[in-house]
């Protein structure tokens, strides 16, 4: 890995903003002249190139890192990186008019996009704040959208000269396995408070919509119904595949035009969870894939059916679906590896066996699935039937309607049949008659506890065997063990505010516990789920050293007595509900959290328009409440699971 540097203009300086667009212009994107020269001018020695412009008080560093193979020559790097950087500038000038505009909107849309949460907004621009100042950075838009391609040019070239500094990262001699190698419009009204209103396009796509003047951003969540209950048996992940495979290209548009037409609009696209981003798995879940996206309510015309491309049309071409499988293949043998996501399978396996667990895949299930197998599944998955469309807007409603039934009300049946995935969520007339499965009662899954078999609790040094607790143990050789003790609880439905208060409490003074006092895990927590209408599922989790395991299980099996003896007072109580219900608002804050967040609560059976109503009742629970359900708690069946 190769780190290249050069010097660049003053960030306070009046030509900055053009010269930030000609740096852009020649050496950001995938599709960037500069890459592509590079490549050609050491064709054998370039796996990658990207380039970042920094800035700093006075100056900015323009940073070009290369990896190269083993085999480059250091000594011919600066030649090729001045050959590479002198044809860059020549290369096909035609094409620099749109991939200007592009930047352009981009850049507005992203700054509009973070302006919308103001509690990242100094995170993610403090750099440019400390270069520039508030002033600079609150006129930026205007400033931008009076730049011409015109300013660009006359800009300061980007890499002019030699690099001022350069370092270089070798690897190490290491034997890698082969399989581990990695392969080649106007604002709206608001509209009954903000309610989330419900209809059906015309071939039968229910839709979630809410319009506002708040912000100008159109956020669309789309859900595809039925996720791992659709996959071909032995084929687990191949939603996630075709997921990562969607927003490539299309049947209509190369990689690169789709590029240029989503960047056009400014628009942010998200199909598939990351895997280098850490707990990035959020949104993965047996039940529903996704594709998440916005833009500009401006943009609406253009940018609804261009999604709509992207989520029926794929192109699914060989070499892409090499590439994304690969990806995902290597994924699957780094999980075997995650002592996080092996306690992720064992609790699945032990609390909902007929819920499909691994949405990502495995390596085996992976390495079955052909293009031809992709492409036929992806014929019956992508069917509109199971989409369900959660959006939210500043467009008039009725325009926003009518624009959704343009872009998609008209996309035909692509299944020979249809599932319970296809089933209605709501009729014509907005009336939900779809519900959520019942899940499983509190008799099935404290018999699936009592039917584990159980390691033997001496082999957990550090803590006291606890009578009648099965304990499951993997071995998984990694540095961090993964450790869980799990409750089941039988609770009345109405008691979920108290759950709700009762456990933040509750993992608060664990947290302060263990992590503060003693200093035993650095990741931990407790949290509520429901397994049915009146069975609770009550999981204590961390991440510690394998020789913490023992006293965590112990912390975590007397931590109701952090509550029962010292019950929590009134002040206390209200603290952490303005908190929770705070957190809640500060998720969904953005258009696109909104959206998902009303999509996800009817697909659970909940009402979208609920949310708030349930995070005020918060505010009503008292001490005894909390005091009865943590006592339901300790008495409760119990399993410890652990991956270490």
């Amino acid at each position: 890995l190769t780190r290249l540097s050069w010097v660049g203009p003053d960030p306070r300086s009046p030509e900055f903003l053009a010269f930030r667009g000609r740096f852009h212009l020649l050496c950001e994107g995938a599709d960037a002249p500069l890459g592509g020269a590079l490549r050609r001018a050491w064709p054998d020695a370039i796996q990658s190139v990207d380039a970042s412009l920094t800035e700093y008080p006075g100056f900015t560093i323009q940073a070009l890192e290369l990896a190269l193979t083993k085999d480059a020559r250091l000594g011919d790097l600066l030649p090729r990186i001045r050959t590479g950087i002198a044809e860059a500038r020549t290369v096909d000038p035609n094409a620099r008019p749109a991939r200007f505009e592009a930047w352009k909107r981009q850049t507005e849309t992203d700054e509009i996009f973070l302006r919308e949460k103001p509690h990242y907004y100094g995170i993610f621009r403090g750099e440019a704040l400390a270069a520039r100042g508030l002033e600079a950075i609150a006129n930026e838009l205007p400033a931008l959208r009076l730049l011409t391609l015109t300013d660009v040019d006359a800009a300061t070239p980007p890499l002019a000269g030699d690099p001022v500094r350069g370092s270089v990262l070798l690897p190490a001699s290491v034997e890698t396995d082969a399989a581990d190698a990695p392969s080649d419009g106007a604002a709206a009204p608001p509209a009954g408070d903000h309610a989330w209103e419900r209809y059906v396009l015309s071939n039968g796509i229910p839709v979630l919509a809410r319009s506002g003047p708040e912000s100008e951003v159109l956020a669309v969540h789309l859900f595809v119904r039925g996720r791992s209950h659709r996959e071909p048996t032995g084929e687990a992940g191949i939603a996630e595949l075709l997921h990562t495979m969607l927003g490539t290209s299309t049947r209509n548009r190369s990689a690169e035009a789709l590029g240029l037409a989503l960047a056009n609009i400014g628009a942010e696209l998200k199909t598939a969870d990351s895997p280098f981003v850490p707990y990035d798995d959020f949104y993965s879940v047996p039940e529903f894939s996704y594709v998440r996206f916005q833009t500009l309510d401006r943009y609406a015309p253009q940018a609804l059916p261009l999604l709509a491309e992207i989520v029926t049309q794929p192109s699914l071409t060989p070499a892409e679906f090499d590439n994304a499988r690969a990806a995902l293949v290597r994924r699957a043998q780094q999980r075997t590896r995650s002592s996080r996501s092996v306690l992720d399978a064992r609790l699945e396996q032990v609390l909902e066996p007929d819920r499909p667990v691994d949405v990502f895949g495995t390596r085996e299930s992976l390495e079955s699935i052909d293009l031809g197998a992709l492409q036929a599944f992806a014929a019956e998955y992508l069917d509109p039937r199971g989409f369900l469309i959660a959006v939210a807007s500043g467009l008039p409603p009725a325009q926003l309607r009518e624009q959704l039934e343009s872009a998609f009300g008209l996309l035909p049946a692509t299944a020979a049949t249809a599932g319970s995935w296809a089933e209605p969520l709501f009729d014509r007339s907005g009336r939900t008659i779809g519900s959520a499965e019942d899940g499983s009662s509190y008799a099935q899954v404290t018999e699936r506890i009592s039917e584990v078999t159980s390691a033997s609790w001496t082999d957990l040094s550090g803590s006291a065997p606890l009578s009648g607790v099965p304990l499951l143990l993997d071995e998984v050789g990694s540095e961090q063990s993964q450790v869980a003790l799990v409750h089941v609880v039988r609770v009345d439905p109405e008691d979920r505010p108290v759950l709700t208060v009762a456990n933040r409490i509750l993992s608060d003074r664990i947290a302060f516990q263990v992590r503060e006092r003693e200093g035993l895990a650095y990741s931990i927590g407790s949290s509520w789920s429901p397994a049915g209408p009146d069975v609770w599922i009550w999981t204590a989790r961390a991440g510690t050293r394998p020789e913490n395991v023992g006293t965590v299980v112990d912390r975590f099996w007397s931590a109701p007595g952090l509550v029962l003896d010292t019950r929590p007072d009134a002040k206390e109580i209200r603290k952490s509900a303005a908190s929770l219900r705070g957190r809640g608002l500060m998720r969904r804050i953005t258009r696109l959290n909104a959206a998902y967040a009303a999509g996800l609560a009817l697909l659970q059976g909940e009402d979208p328009d609920g949310l708030e109503q349930r995070e005020q009742a918060l505010e009503a629970v008292d001490t005894d409440a909390i005091v009865r359900v943590v006592t339901q708690l300790e008495k409760s069946p119990a399993i410890v699971v652990v991956a270490r």
